[in-house]
């Protein structure tokens, strides 16, 4: 526990040092969220936990002639799961988002040691409707997508929404992988319709990642490429969407894949009733112990803005990714 407690004073100090800079452009927001669940996942035993604890501080201010919006979020899901048995496993305060961003005529610029992916948002949003079973590759219970929800050593530029488009360009440095830096690239492009027009309730995404061949593998020649598409229709009480996801490794075509999810929702009186197929395939026969596919179905309350219940059950065919969850999520 003694890592948690020299990670809490630290996290302190360093909010009280960050609130009392910035009090001398302008105050800070503070937002955060409390999400708890008892899940009971196949062969393992039932649990109540954390699954998304997260603070968070933003704000805006002028600087001369330059604006900056300034946002830090810290995410204590980890230690809130901690116990004496798991107290020594590494479990600590994560930093998910500290980033500055520069809006201008000319699109947003954004310098971010860590941040919320966009690429998962805008990707893999349409699909990402559930709390147990998250669209991100690391959401602790099912597999199907290899995106993660947050994004490391960022530099992106976002540009102006025009007809509808906007797009983005990062480039990631300095990822430790294999023990050599690895470098990434991405972009993606995000059309929404006009909400006074005929397709009114329709967005479609379209994005890569490109992903150094060190990453990979130290016997690796070319670098990997996951390529995403997206499209989602909303009209009235009634939601769909759905999400396909290839990750190609040249020279290392057993690792090929193809990761897909549909979802359908319906809301009324504050319940939403949610249903998605997800697929995970990969190209090699070899690799097919690997394959899962499984169903979703949840049921959200939500009691007002703040505060939601949910009852979700995930079907798996892999090993241990089947649950049952009973939770509520509270923001403020």
């Amino acid at each position: 526990m003694k890592k948690t407690k020299l990670a809490l004073a630290t996290t302190g100090i360093c909010l009280a040092m960050f609130a009392n800079s910035a009090a001398q452009a302008a105050a800070p927001t503070v937002s955060g969220q409390i999400g708890a669940r008892i899940i009971d996942r196949n062969n393992l035993d039932r649990e109540v936990e954390a699954y998304d604890m997260r603070l968070g501080f933003k704000g805006v201010g002028k600087y001369g002639n330059v604006t900056a919006l300034y946002q830090l979020e810290i995410d204590y899901t980890g230690s809130a799961n901690d116990s004496a048995v798991t107290s020594d496993a590494g479990d600590e305060i994560q930093i998910r988002n500290a980033r500055l961003l520069f809006p201008t005529k000319y699109g947003t610029f954004v310098i971010a040691p860590k941040s919320p992916s966009s690429q998962f948002s805008v990707l893999y949003g349409a699909v990402d409707i559930f709390e147990t079973n998250g669209a991100n590759a690391d959401n602790g219970t099912s597999r199907i997508f290899d995106q993660g929800q947050t994004s490391t050593h960022v530099l992106a530029w976002a540009s102006p929404k025009k007809a509808g488009f906007k797009g983005l360009l990062s480039y990631l440095t300095g990822a430790d992988s294999n023990g050599v830096d690895a470098d990434y690239t991405t972009w993606w492009l995000d059309w929404e319709a006009d909400k006074e027009g005929a397709l009114s309730g329709l967005r479609a995404a379209v994005g890569q990642v490109f992903i150094d061949k060190k990453a990979i593998h130290a016997a690796a020649t070319e670098q990997a490429v996951r390529t995403a598409a997206s499209i989602g229709y909303k009209r009235g009480s009634f939601y769909v969407g759905a999400t396909h996801e290839t990750y190609d490794f040249d020279g290392f075509g057993a690792q090929d894949r193809q990761n897909t999810g549909i979802v359908a929702s319906y809301t009324q009186n504050g319940y939403t009733l949610g249903v998605g197929q997800f697929n995970r395939d990969f190209d090699a026969a070899a690799m097919d112990t690997q394959d899962n596919s499984g169903t979703v179905i949840s049921i959200k309350k939500q009691v007002d803005k703040d505060l939601m219940f949910f009852l979700e059950s995930g079907d798996f065919d892999l090993e241990d990714q089947s649950s049952v969850s009973l939770g509520a999520k509270l923001s403020f």
